[in-house]
């Protein structure tokens, strides 16, 4: 039986090109890691790891809270520019002689709603080409984090026309009917109804 390799994707906004995570976020300027409820015991290396990474000075302040699944930590920091690094640069600790990494989710702040549209049928252009496109199509619609593309063949190197865009858009715009983009004149419709909500 073949096993099938994970997609390769790709960040057209991100200046590393890896995509970032987001979340609501609680302050203008915030990370948000989670630890898993059953990885408890690591909660102090990977505080003292957030401690190193952001010392005094850099960071505002953390605030935490414990879900039913998750500790959550929120990281407020000075500027956008600020947060956008941290979610490229995932913290790394050890506990019991293994290594373990953890992501930073990027706080969104206010009254916005982060959803995830899953895309297909994107033309076959030049990257910057496709950016300023999906950028002109989704910007009326939202505040446009994200846009990803996949690199859907084995060998993670051919582009095939599928990715997801990642916008934020107030409730109010949410409740209006639902806009319809076509991507190309081949493909299906997007509408909000096929929208993932973080």
């Amino acid at each position: 039986m073949e096993t099938v390799e994970p997609k390769t994707e790709i960040s057209l906004v991100s200046p590393s090109g890896n995509p970032r995570s987001y979340m609501r976020g609680t302050v203008p300027h915030s990370v948000i890691y989670m630890l898993s409820i059953k990885d408890k015991v690591m909660q102090n290396p990977m505080l003292n790891a957030l401690k190193r990474a952001f010392p005094r000075g850099q960071d505002l302040g953390l605030a935490s809270k414990k879900s039913d699944t998750h500790f959550v930590y929120e990281l407020a920091l000075r500027t956008e520019d600020d947060c956008n690094r941290a979610s490229d640069s995932p913290v790394v600790f050890e506990y019991e002689g293994r290594y373990y990494s953890l992501k930073a989710n990027i706080g969104v702040y206010g009254g916005n709603d982060i959803f995830s549209i899953a895309l297909s049928g994107i033309i076959l252009q030049d990257f910057d080409f496709i950016k300023a496109y999906l950028l002109e199509l989704f910007s009326a619609h939202g505040t446009v984090l994200d846009i990803v593309l996949y690199e859907d063949d084995p060998t993670g190197s051919w582009f095939s026309g599928n990715g997801h865009i990642v916008i934020a858009c107030s409730k109010e715009y949410r409740c209006r009917e639902p806009p319809v983009v076509y991507l190309n004149g081949h493909s299906s419709p997007v509408v909000w109804t096929r929208l993932h909500h973080l």
